[in-house]
């Protein structure tokens, strides 16, 4: 989604002005439980469906909507995986790590745009896991809502990096084992696929009509028809 800002050509000020300080946000655990925690009325399903609309995000940016994304659950973790284009991983801590921060912002072909989607994980759980692939380097990173080494405040810790010839693309592994049955959230990742909650794709995919949706052995992908 492009996203841009809108100045107000007319302002109104009563006396005079001494000084203009600009607004700031706190950099305290409270907020950020705000921005990701408490941002959503049903969190389950808003982990599954921004997850899986930036998974298929990468595949229209690379150009790949004809070649399936990966959704599953095994009764401890949902697992998205794309094969687009990957993250440089030195704008892994970007996006990942700032809220505001996108790779989307002047990008009108793309749900989102605001950095808040990829951080959704932590409405439901304290840490996720980010495989990421890109140009020969595959990096693993642990995405922490509350670490006590960081004085309780999100980080984002670098595991491992290694060379690979396994093709671009990231897998979020996001452990969830409370409250829904495996039968129950693969069939939350069907519905929130079939309804397009958020037009995933935007003129790519529309409700119903243009989404191929294959169930095998537990492993749900989706793909343009």
């Amino acid at each position: 989604m492009q996203v841009s800002s809108n100045q107000v050509d007319n302002s109104y000020v009563v006396g005079s002005t001494q000084k203009i300080n600009s607004f700031t946000l706190s950099n305290s655990k409270e907020f950020f439980d705000i921005l990701s925690k408490n941002l959503y009325s049903d969190p389950l399903r808003a982990v599954i469906r921004e997850t899986i609309c930036n998974a298929w995000d990468s595949h229209i940016k690379a150009d790949k909507t004809n070649i399936p994304i990966k959704a599953t659950y095994d009764g401890e973790n949902i697992v998205v995986q794309d094969f687009g284009t990957g993250i440089p991983h030195e704008d892994i801590p970007l996006v990942y790590g700032v809220f505001g921060g996108s790779t989307k912002v002047l990008d009108d072909t793309q749900t989102g745009g605001f950095g808040l989607g990829c951080k959704a994980p932590f409405a439901i759980t304290e840490s996720f896991t980010v495989q990421n692939i890109y140009n020969g380097i595959k990096g693993i990173y642990t995405c922490i809502r509350s670490d006590p080494d960081n004085n309780g405040l999100p980080s984002i810790r670098t595991i491992v990096k290694v060379s690979t010839d396994e093709p671009n693309g990231i897998t979020v592994t996001i452990p969830y084992s409370e409250g829904y049955s495996e039968n129950r959230i693969n069939s939350l990742i069907e519905d929130v696929i079939k309804l397009c909650e958020r037009n995933i794709g935007n003129k790519y995919l529309t409700p119903n009509k243009n989404l191929k949706i294959f169930v095998k052995k537990g492993v749900i992908t989706i793909s343009k028809v």
